[in-house]
């Protein structure tokens, strides 16, 4: 679900430095984008009828985290000057996506996400899940509406449990770091 891909966007915005915009809810929205934009791959499969057809391939991985990356450090280092910090950061926020899925209880075959294409186009999962299966239908014309379904709030749940601590301890650090520095 977006909950924790979004709570681990705000997380790396808070361990970071560089500011993309002037305004604070612009640079969350940016990284809450970037945390959850490798599921954009439900788009096209949208248009198949099946919008898990191209869910968790090369999107989830490596490689489109250095793709990503390399695009916002073209567009967002021409303004701060700093590409190879903006890179990581704008990466890292895309991958924390990856890493997400990667610790998630996958129920749908091919389990796992390709962690490491373009190098391998194999799909790799966590030994120990932390997050639990989504519920979510083949079926574009269901895909939505499915979300809803019972089990999808226990994921919620453990989402919120997971990823709100590690948030708030993001957002404490980064406040007394920038109390201490002035």
């Amino acid at each position: 679900l977006p909950l924790a891909h979004s709570l681990a966007g705000y997380t790396v915005l808070q361990g970071q430095r560089l500011q993309f915009f002037e305004k604070t809810w612009q640079n969350v929205l940016l990284f809450v984008v970037l945390a959850n934009l490798a599921d954009a791959d439900f788009l096209p499969g949208f248009f198949v009828g099946n919008p898990n057809a191209f869910h968790q391939l090369q999107s989830h991985s490596i490689g489109a985290s250095v793709l990503v990356g390399l695009f916002g450090a073209w567009y967002f280092g021409r303004k701060n000057q700093r590409y190879a910090a903006t890179f990581a950061v704008i990466a890292l926020a895309y991958f924390s996506h990856v890493l997400l899925d990667y610790f998630n209880h996958d129920m749908r075959a091919p389990f796992g996400v390709m962690l490491f294409w373009p190098f391998s186009s194999e799909h790799f999962t966590a030994p120990q899940s932390i997050f639990v299966a989504v519920h979510k239908s083949s079926a574009s014309g269901t895909f939505l509406q499915s979300l809803w379904h019972a089990r999808n709030g226990q994921a919620l749940l453990r989402e919120l449990l997971v990823m709100t601590p590690i948030a708030l301890l993001a957002w404490w650090t980064n406040r007394n770091r920038k109390t201490n520095s002035h």
